[in-house]
């Protein structure tokens, strides 16, 4: 798979950041509309969440850890923090499931077999 162009320079400042799942397969993560897809859309460049950042990115890693330690923090400013909730919600629900079935299929067709 070829690698964006913005890879290779560490120090760039844009809104899509590659990570990595637990088995090594790259995501994408827009951090102004806090965004998640497996395709980084075309021609938008992107840097890798291990590289090296500028502060402004310190301070939204420091909000996130501040919003998993609670989830309702910041609610009162963003009046779809709500929907963003509910969708997380149901990103989960459909990962939860997607395992499920996986694990469901590989049983039926070894049993198929």
């Amino acid at each position: 798979q070829p690698q964006p162009q913005a890879y290779q320079q560490p120090g760039l400042v844009t809104e899509w950041v590659m990570h990595r799942t637990p088995d090594g397969q790259p995501y994408y993560h827009n951090e102004r509309t806090n965004q998640t897809a497996w395709n980084l859309p075309p021609g938008v460049p992107c840097r890798d969440a291990t590289a090296p950042t500028n502060q402004g990115s310190h301070e939204t890693a420091w909000q996130y850890q501040q919003q998993a330690a609670d989830p309702t923090a910041g609610m009162a400013d963003d009046p779809f923090a709500e929907l963003r909730q509910k969708e997380e919600e149901l990103r989960q629900q459909r990962e939860h499931w997607a395992q499920w079935y996986q694990q469901y299929y590989q049983w039926y067709a070894q049993e198929a077999a």
